[in-house]
């Protein structure tokens, strides 16, 4: 490999580059050499930087946090060489396995698109409780359809695969996860890191929480009852906080086709270890209807080893109501 430019890099805090006197020297694996730095922060920078993000209240619409994702992804494939040959160079992985991570890095925030397919304008709530009955009495206050889990790992799954969820609630004393490590892993996942999330609990557990409640962005605690216009009277605020413009018919024929042509990519590309396409039968059954997005929909569908998916495929190869081209 030839000699590579020494690059310097300047660490983000609140949107500015900052960079540092002394600074921490990043080595190629193989040879030693040094091939670039980066500042060796400081706690006062840690401080500053937690600073800004605890007082940091994003007025973006999920659409538009939807569209910088889709963007992100599509900057990683157009610089996909050049990050590929610094992942080289930093980890000491071959140049294939550099294209790979990148490939990988851009499906991850390009995933997120794959909910236009299941989108009807509203969304579910999910529950995490292992009390069923206590989970149910809450969420009937959101209005919205319901699906509850009694563990913090299943409820993060259906959030990530689905692409339905709208709402997160849960119960203050979820199990296998407990609550900061489900919040964590909500907030680190691409995924699931902007649904807004409801913990709720008792009155003397309010105060204790409100650290964790500053530091987890867009998340709201209420006090557990019965009475539906005391739970209203809490919720309401946060849940129009969370509003945003109804989709046009446009747009939502926009993100389907790039759902649809997302999840077609995985199929191809044999990532479905990866990306678990399951969830998605259904609306991608209903999907094969529209002659727009019915062939990137089949070929989703072909990757999926269930029965159900496969008979959605004889019917469209035996149903006589379709174009020869898409049987």
């Amino acid at each position: 490999m030839s000699k590579p430019e020494i690059r310097h890099e300047g660490m983000r805090i609140g949107g500015e580059i900052v960079f540092t006197d002394k600074v921490v020297e990043v080595k190629y694996p193989y040879t030693d050499e040094v091939i670039g730095t980066v500042p060796a922060g400081t706690a006062e920078h840690a401080a500053k930087a937690f600073e800004i993000a605890a007082n940091y209240k994003s007025s973006l619409s999920r659409y538009e946090r939807s569209q910088i994702l889709q963007r992100a992804g599509e900057l990683i494939g157009e610089k996909r060489e050049f990050l590929a040959k610094w992942l080289t160079l930093e980890l000491g992985i071959c140049h294939q396995h550099a294209i790979y991570e990148t490939k990988r890095a851009q499906d991850v925030y390009q995933f997120a698109a794959a909910q236009a397919l299941n989108d009807d304008g509203t969304g579910k709530v999910l529950l995490i409780d292992p009390n069923i009955e206590r989970g149910r009495s809450i969420a009937v206050a959101t209005r919205m359809s319901q699906q509850i889990e009694r563990t913090g790992k299943e409820g993060f799954m259906a959030a990530a695969l689905q692409g339905d969820i709208a709402l997160v609630m849960t119960h203050i004393n979820c199990i296998d996860w407990e609550l900061s490590q489900t919040l964590a892993n909500f907030r680190a996942d691409v995924r699931t890191a902007y649904l807004p999330i409801v913990i709720y609990g008792p009155t003397f557990m309010e105060d204790d929480l409100s650290l964790t409640i500053q530091r987890t962005p867009n998340t709201h605690y209420v006090v557990y009852t019965d009475e539906r216009a005391e739970l209203d009277r809490q919720l309401d605020p946060f849940l129009v906080s969370q509003n945003t413009p109804p989709m046009t018919n446009g747009l939502r024929d926009r993100r389907a086709r790039a759902a649809a042509s997302l999840l077609a990519q995985i199929a191809t590309r044999n990532l479905t270890h990866i990306f678990n396409l399951k969830p998605a039968t259904t609306a991608l059954g209903s999907a094969v209807n529209d002659d727009v997005l019915a062939s990137d929909s089949m070929t989703a569908l072909s990757a999926i080893p269930t029965r159900e998916a496969q008979d959605i495929l004889v019917n469209v190869a035996l149903g006589r109501t379709r174009s020869p081209l898409i049987r």
